[in-house]
């Protein structure tokens, strides 16, 4: 079976008749995948398929490889919440099944470039996501434009992609990959002092007024041009147009706890618990603080109870995170949680134990 079979719409709905999908339209194909748009019956979320025909590829690998990516758990790499094989008479195909995407940063650039700022952004999503897949031992060999996405409230890098290093594929490339997309950031020198003399008449500058930027929201955005035509007003904490993320189809366990570390660092001590273990509930990264703190004052605003605060890990420097209920034991977080997501925050929001 080729790419072009995969595309076969009876096949397909034959294929997916005993299962938790409805195919809603075909998406197209490359280098022998096709991709289909599906609901997910139990809630009627959207997800994205991606077929593979099992002609010219190792079968029992491949499923292998899914079986672990499954398991991954960052903010900045797209959710893989089912795999399969499925049957055509003589012609099987594999199946994987992701979160569905609301935007490409490839379409998004055709609409505007990214400030400086945004690209930066960008850019530390995307090396935390890196650094998080190269832990696991596997490569992404697809860092560009049409694998950076926008979920709901997140930018993430694409997953189906993921592989054993290769003399193609190695970190060496996805990092070199990354770099040409968006260069690191330059160090600015140090100047020199000035003479006493300049000093002396100089008025001194205060250190602690930063230059006034332009409000902008946390979500990134080069995704509102999609989502606005797209999701019209669903969501509860978020801006108007941007839906939640999916939640975990039935090869997720939702009664399990998620835990996932920070966008950028793995989880680090915080100040001492004063005698006592405790836990936060995460529900967002960011690089910036100030856009730590604009999003955790919109939620105070619509949920009182919420209690949203500003905590980074490591003092005055990123991650900032946003801990919904300041301190508490692991049962409290865990009830929180729940109430959360039942008001509509992230599936991925998660709980984390910051005691020592």
């Amino acid at each position: 079976m080729n790419s072009t079979r995969l595309s076969n719409w009876n096949l397909l709905e034959d294929a997916f008749a005993d299962r938790d999908y409805d195919i809603q339209e075909w998406l197209g194909e490359t280098e022998g995948a096709s991709f289909v748009r599906a609901t997910h019956r139990p809630d009627g979320r959207r997800v994205l398929i991606k077929l593979l025909a099992e002609e010219g590829i190792d079968a029992e690998r491949q499923l292998q490889l899914w079986n672990r990516v499954r398991e991954f758990a960052h903010p900045h790499l797209l959710r893989l919440l089912d795999f399969g094989r499925s049957e055509d008479g003589e012609e099987p195909f594999l199946f994987a099944v992701f979160e569905f995407p609301d935007d490409t940063l490839a379409k998004a650039l055709e609409r505007n470039a990214l400030s400086e700022t945004e690209a930066l952004e960008v850019r530390e999503a995307i090396s935390g996501a890196l650094a998080y897949i190269h832990s696991h031992g596997l490569a992404h060999a697809a860092v560009d434009e049409a694998h950076i996405l926008a979920v709901g409230n997140d930018i993430k890098l694409a997953s189906d992609t993921l592989r054993e290093p290769d003399g193609r594929n190695t970190v060496a490339n996805d990092l070199a990959q990354l770099d040409a997309l968006f260069p690191p950031p330059r160090r600015v020198p140090e100047t020199a002092p000035a003479p006493v003399a300049v000093v002396e008449q100089a008025r001194p500058e205060p250190i602690h007024a930063p230059t006034p930027q332009p409000a902008r929201p946390p979500f990134p955005l080069w995704a509102y041009g999609a989502l606005a035509a797209l999701l019209g007003g669903l969501g509860y904490l978020f801006l108007p147009k941007t839906p939640p993320p999916p939640p975990a189809t039935r090869a997720v366990s939702s009664s399990q706890t998620p835990t996932r570390p920070p966008a950028t660092a793995s989880a680090v001590a915080a100040s001492p618990a004063q005698g006592r273990d405790y836990w936060r509930v995460i529900a967002f990264t960011y690089s910036s603080r100030k856009s730590a703190e604009r999003r955790a004052d919109a939620i105070n605003k619509k949920w009182s109870g919420a209690k949203a605060e500003v905590f980074t890990p490591n003092p005055d420097r990123s991650p900032y995170l946003i801990a919904l209920g300041g301190r508490m034991d692991r049962d409290e977080a865990v009830r929180l949680l729940k109430i959360a997501r039942g008001k509509g925050f992230p599936r991925d929001i998660y709980i984390q134990n910051y005691s020592r």
